[in-house]
């Protein structure tokens, strides 16, 4: 073949290439390189119709073999590392995405492959530079722009993430999902749900069936106190969240809330420990709907209420249900019940109880162990849960701030988890009594805080328990906060005994400790 039938070839390589006709694509590639092996063009070709294939290994060898041919040329180091990727090879991508940017150290394709390994590696401030490399490179790709600006969030670094996620929704003022991440972080990160909430309405006007921006809708309308958008959007969240929530899947239906007459259903918890604590309060109102209540919840919490008011029978994931006519996860009671008030969130009396004997044997074993006004506190939450360094709070700046109170005061830990920084617990050297070696369930817990005078803690469960116990609790937010503890105000609606202290600077855990050490002394 001389070289104009051999460019003609080609080109029709490409074309089937293109049309994904493989197997002829790699055949007429064959044939060029059988007349002109050392063809740059053909073997990259024939790397890429093997790369589709699924023939991984040997695309590997036609990739090396281009680089043979063209040292000089990043694009077949780019290429290369990708697979190694799809391969499961990390080590090997990074090195041929260094090799490609050694070549050509502004590129901006190498530099978002290698920042979107760095970022799947967990490697994120390392991820974080050479995002910005690559803005300064391609400074209106809107996709770079909202990775950089997620990983910009990841970080910590929140103001440099707004303006990348402000810049990619100037850039796509018609992509509803990029709108959506701007206003998830205005609402989640920064505290300013009232900005978001308008971005969030222009994106599901433009993407209505799109489970995420549904999603982020809810809980900026949740953290505004508008129920009726927020309960109805929340229900986006299976679909929203497909690798942090799992929806169960049952024979019977889902209860759609009409009335039950005197029909059995399962209501199941989902997500945290908090979250089922605080939205036990709806089962009542489905037993008023003529429904015969069965209560699946997590092994930890089941002693606690297994004799929850309205309740026929508690069970585990674990335990047969018995027979059930419907079902409903516990967190979509508030739609289906159609509580669209914030009236209708608020429990006059507490709606858990300790058991009395155990509350007993706390009082009489913290009486023994320290004397004066007893407080129970929580300083971290699960290290495993994604936001958890944004709302713990070391533990010497925690017990250093509030050993300063003038007067009798004892401090019981009721920490369960370790949190990041402060690593195992030391009570002794925090002046602590550390109660956790006797908290195995809930139900210690409970009785625990019973016993005490007062519970301050970060937003975790033990915030949801003592409000539900309706002892007096004290809760310690991040700059942002939680939807469910809305913006601006020191009371909640969902627990009438509990009082807010939000920090007012972004990070500044001292000024909210300060301000509990003020209330303390009053």
């Amino acid at each position: 073949m001389d070289k104009a039938e051999l460019d003609e070839r080609f080109h029709q390589a490409t074309q089937h290439l293109r049309a994904g006709s493989l197997d002829v694509a790699e055949s007429i590639c064959r044939d060029i390189l059988h007349s002109r092996p050392d063809d740059y063009g053909a073997n990259h070709l024939l790397a890429l119709c093997l790369e589709r294939d699924g023939r991984f290994p040997e695309a590997a060898s036609a990739y090396l073999r281009t680089i043979l041919l063209s040292p000089g040329n990043p694009a077949p180091y780019l290429h290369l590392g990708n697979l190694c990727v799809t391969m499961h090879q990390p080590k090997d991508a990074m090195s041929a995405y260094d090799q490609a940017l050694a070549i050509r150290p502004q590129w901006s394709g190498a530099l978002v492959a290698k920042a979107r390994l760095l970022s799947a590696l967990h490697r994120v401030p390392e991820a974080l530079v050479t995002f910005r490399q690559a803005v300064i490179a391609a400074p209106t790709d809107v996709q770079l722009l909202t990775e950089f600006g997620l990983a910009a969030q990841a970080t910590g670094e929140l103001d440099e993430a707004l303006a990348a996620l402000q810049q990619a929704a100037g850039l796509a003022p018609e992509n509803g999902l990029v709108l959506s991440n701007l206003g998830n972080h205005l609402q989640q990160y920064m505290g300013r749900p009232q900005e978001a909430l308008p971005i969030h309405q222009r994106a599901v006007s433009i993407a209505p069936d799109n489970a995420v921006i549904r999603y982020n809708h809810a809980l900026t309308s949740l953290s505004l106190g508008l129920f009726d958008d927020g309960w109805r959007d929340y229900e986006w969240r299976w679909r929203a969240r497909p690798g942090g929530l799992r929806q169960r899947v049952f024979a019977q239906p889902q209860w759609d809330g009409v009335d039950l007459n005197d029909r059995i259903i399962l209501l199941h918890a989902e997500q945290g420990y908090g979250d089922t604590i605080q939205f036990l309060r709806f089962v009542e109102r489905v037993r008023c709907r003529g429904g015969r209540v069965v209560l699946q919840v997590r092994p930890a919490l089941l002693p606690l209420v297994r004799d929850f008011p309205g309740v026929e029978r508690v069970v585990t994931p674990e335990q047969d249900t018995g027979h059930i006519d419907t079902h409903l996860p516990l967190l979509s009671l508030p739609h289906v019940l159609g509580l669209t008030r914030e009236i209708d969130l608020t429990m006059e009396e507490p709606y858990l109880k300790a058991n009395p004997r155990k509350v007993k044997e706390w009082r009489d074993r913290m009486a023994e162990m320290a004397e004066g006004f007893r407080i129970g506190i929580v300083w971290a939450g699960d290290p495993k849960h994604g936001g958890d360094h944004l709302r713990s709070i070391p533990l010497p700046l925690m017990a250093g701030e509030l050993s300063r109170v003038a007067g009798g005061i004892s401090l019981f830990s009721l920490q369960k988890f370790e949190s990041h920084e402060s690593g195992p617990v030391n009570c002794d050297t925090s002046g602590l009594v550390d109660l956790s070696s006797r908290l195995v369930d809930f139900s210690d817990t409970a009785a625990a805080i019973a016993a005490l005078d007062l519970v301050i803690t970060v937003d975790t469960a033990v915030a949801h328990l003592a409000g539900a116990l309706g002892k007096p609790v004290w809760v310690l937010l991040p700059f942002a906060s939680d939807w469910r503890w809305q913006q601006g105000r020191d009371d909640s609606p969902w627990y009438p005994s509990m009082r807010l202290f939000r920090q007012s600077r972004r990070g500044d855990w001292r000024a909210v400790l300060e301000d509990v050490v003020t209330a303390l002394a009053t």
